[in-house]
């Protein structure tokens, strides 16, 4: 069955609680075979003993006909409507077409059934019910958090029914409240309409009543048959009537589609929440760090990256690091990494993980003789070598503490810190902003890159290595700050922010913030080059994985570029003796997680570096030999 038949719209409403179901007897005939209204007429005629020739004017008359058989005896009209209608469902078991429908979250649901096959499902299957089947009980409905079940023409265990000519004659006189009810329900939500035919009056009158108010402004309803003829259909699809033709022994496969449809919405509306509600409560825990550049990053990682990571594992898996692995091993030479210094790690080392690892099993031993993990926080450090010894004990690994953007980091942190609390208005803050970041730049020893070197002389560990691979791109360094300050300027300025012009104002400061990121990456990145080739051995091999472009699914939303050019900043590879022999560009986006939403923050939004989605290049280097003096000489001449 084609996913088509189910409108997306449809399921969408489902899945958020806000459908009204409308069944009608042909679901309870096709499930449990009871009588449809000409069957009951035949049914009647036999009891009553009415004459032949009243047959085809019975099929004609109905209501009337039925009128008929309650006067000539209501106690003997209503046991062959007990007979028909509840006897032949007495211990049956619920249906797989009920058991869908008692699976799913209506807003409410509406029928004109007499029978008891809806509430007796719903209750079998551990749903809390409230049954509205007269005006007498109607005051129970929405006084609780259950599902409402709402019986237009009550049941056949309650005294007042609707099913005959006075019956629906005096519909609106003595079932007020039961009408003003479902003119409600039809007016606020798109309803689902399931065995029901277009005959009926009160359904129509009700419908009609809803549409000559509201008009185009109505909500959908989706009817769901098997074909009819086509100048019925153009009538009801000027009404805002979507037809889903279905045959009848398809309904339940139907159904299970749309149960299908509705669980999957529902979790990705789940994770969507916890999503949501981890990305604001870790925005808000970064901006109360903003003065402290080491406990920012161990929070950005506990509170982002590690639950983006466990949430979305398998995606990660498949759209990051098994491309990435595949394409790191046809760069070792020769396959072999004796020394290898991984920086960035995270906590599972995803490099020495997953199906496609080149590390995997017995081929570490000759592949990699010593390791090296460098990350800023100790505790990553940690895990990941225990998760390392738990798989490869033989394998000799070292850690390697170290902020890998050389002090920048920090130095771009204190920057915004600085500008933030010395602002008074967003005005002031603004005019700070657009001033040269002279903090971001420094003449220490951090310029020549020779930090990393430093650090691991310092700390012990190797200093030159065969292969340096990095997922410790320039930007990872960066957006911890950048996220942090910008929600504590939402914080700070809430209310000159969600004011009339906030929105610009908002716009105008956080390109001014993306501004200063890029060019922080820039610096980094190349700082970063730098500092790598210090420690890399001649004709060794350096691999970078870094996000070059952010962009967003909202609509109208474009792009960001992780630096100030849609290129890789130029790197000046001479002085350290770097020749770049490839570059891979992602073949798909890499999607850091599924969803496109705003988090709020004091009542302000905030969408950058949150839903968006990522582009990867893989950066390869290779370390040239230095030249002899005679080799120089030739060279320069």
């Amino acid at each position: 069955m084609e996913s088509s038949k189910i409108p997306k719209e449809l399921a969408v409403a489902v899945s958020e609680g806000r459908c009204v179901l409308f069944v009608g007897s042909g679901l309870s005939h096709n499930t449990h075979n009871l009588p449809l209204w000409n069957d009951l007429v035949r049914t009647m005629l036999k009891v009553f003993d009415a004459p032949e020739q009243a047959l085809a004017a019975a099929d004609t008359y109905k209501l009337e006909f039925l009128e008929y058989c309650r006067k000539q005896s209501p106690a003997k009209f209503r046991a062959v409507l007990e007979e028909q209608l509840l006897n032949p469902v007495r211990g049956t078991r619920v249906s797989r077409c009920h058991e869908v429908l008692a699976s799913l979250p209506w807003a409410a649901i509406v029928t004109t059934n007499l029978d008891n096959l809806l509430e007796s499902s719903f209750v079998a299957m551990g749903n809390d019910i409230v049954v509205v089947d007269n005006e007498t009980n109607i005051a129970s409905a929405g006084l609780r958090n259950n599902t409402l079940i709402l019986k237009m023409h009550g049941s056949v265990s309650s005294p007042d029914l609707v099913l005959t000519f006075s019956d629906y004659e005096d519909f609106d006189l003595h079932r007020p409240a039961m009408k003003a009810m479902v003119i409600a329900l039809f007016a606020r939500f798109p309803v689902l309409i399931l065995g029901a035919g277009l005959s009926d009056p009160n359904v129509k009158n009700l419908y009609g009543i809803v549409y000559s108010v509201l008009g185009e402004a109505k909500h959908d309803c989706f009817y769901v048959s098997e074909p009819m003829p086509d100048f019925l259909e153009k009538v009801w699809v000027d009404r805002r009537f979507q037809f889903i033709h279905i045959r009848n022994e398809d309904l339940e496969g139907w159904l299970d589609e749309l149960q299908a449809n509705v669980e999957k919405l529902r979790e990705k509306e789940q994770s969507r929440k916890e999503v949501e509600f981890l990305k604001r409560n870790a925005l808000l825990r970064m901006s109360e760090m903003i003065s402290r550049y080491d406990r920012l990053q161990q929070e950005y990682l506990a509170t982002v990256h590690i639950p983006d990571l466990t949430m979305f594992q398998n995606r990660w898996e498949t759209t990051l690091y098994a491309p990435l692995r595949s394409k790191f091993i046809n760069h070792l030479p020769n396959g072999i990494a004796r020394e290898l210094l991984y920086i960035g790690p995270g906590p599972n080392a995803p490099l020495f993980r997953g199906p496609t690892s080149s590390f995997a099993g017995d081929t570490v031993a000759r592949r990699v003789k010593k390791l090296v993990l460098a990350d800023v926080c100790p505790s990553v450090l940690q895990d990941a070598k225990q998760e390392l010894a738990s798989r490869f004990p033989d394998l000799e690994t070292q850690e390697l503490t170290i902020d890998i953007s050389g002090g920048r980091g920090e130095a771009l942190l204190q920057y915004l810190c600085d500008s933030l609390n010395s602002s008074n208005s967003t005005e002031e803050l603004e005019e700070r902003l657009n001033r040269d970041a002279t903090r971001l730049e420094s003449e220490s020893a951090v310029a020549s890159g020779t930090y990393l070197k430093q650090a691991c002389i310092e700390q012990g560990v190797t200093q030159q290595f065969d292969v340096v691979y990095s997922e410790m791109v320039a930007s990872f360094t960066g957006t911890a700050p950048v996220m942090a300050f910008e929600t504590a300027t939402k914080r700070k300025f809430s209310g000159q922010l969600r004011a009339e012009k906030g929105a610009e104002i908002l716009e105008r400061l956080t390109t001014k913030i993306l501004n200063i990121w890029q060019r922080y990456n820039d610096a980094v990145f190349r700082l970063h080059i730098l500092s790598l080739s210090h420690v890399l051995k001649e004709d060794g091999v350096m691999i970078i994985a870094t996000d070059v472009e952010k962009k967003f699914a909202a609509p109208g939303k474009g792009s960001i570029f992780s630096f100030t050019s849609t290129d890789l900043p130029d790197v000046d590879t001479t002085v350290a003796r770097l020749d770049m022999r490839y570059m891979h560009e992602s073949a798909t986006w890499w999607v850091d997680q599924p969803f496109d939403f705003p988090i709020t923050i004091e009542g302000v939004r905030a969408e950058y570096f949150l839903a968006h989605k990522h582009r990867i290049s893989l950066v390869v280097y290779k370390k040239m030999r230095s030249l002899s003096g005679a080799d120089a000489a030739r060279r320069e001449v």
